[in-house]
């Protein structure tokens, strides 16, 4: 009798593990952010429906003007593979959930491999506790870069900001 209230135990949480759906999302924002701002305004926002176009539908004012870059719903598991094409483009994620917390390597290529041409490939990996609940940040990049233009003999440097996050939800 102990036997089978402890396998019952153990069996439910793995079960609800188990049946729970996964998404994932890359954004890119054009002004710095922090995981704290991040995961306060992704207090009861559906992650799904937030990256459900190019970019971010939301009334929350620090999440609105982010660009969607990868966007997936898988069903939860140990090991996470996933490779998709949308015309010149791939997108592959590789990843690991196990006690809690996802690993994520989420690959993006544009271009064709051909000729000329070879594709441009931005990496994206990262690491943190995931439970049952509101859409968390896995990993957050800001960059801050310097571009040159020249506009008829005049040279100027402009300072550009991103910042890459990683974002997924498990429910």
């Amino acid at each position: 009798m102990i036997s089978r209230l402890l396998a019952f135990i153990l069996f439910i949480p793995w079960i609800s593990v188990s049946a729970a759906q996964l998404d994932v999302a890359v954004l890119q924002f054009p002004e710095p952010k922090t995981a704290e701002e991040i995961n306060s305004a992704l207090q009861g926002v559906n992650l799904a429906e937030i990256t459900n176009a190019d970019k971010t539908v939301t009334k929350i004012t620090s999440l609105q003007g982010g660009q969607v870059l990868f966007a997936q719903s898988l069903p939860s598991a140990p090991t996470l593979n996933s490779l998709c094409r949308l015309s010149n483009s791939q997108a592959s994620m590789v990843g690991r959930f196990s006690d809690g917390v996802l690993s994520l390597k989420i690959t993006l290529s544009e271009g064709v491999n051909s000729g000329l041409h070879h594709f441009k490939s931005r990496k994206f990996e990262g690491s943190a506790s995931l439970p049952l609940g509101p859409a968390r940040v896995i990993a957050i990049r800001n960059i801050r870069a310097k571009t040159k233009s020249f506009t008829k003999g005049n040279a100027s440097v402009k300072e550009v900001f991103t910042c890459n996050l990683i974002v997924a939800q498990m429910r």
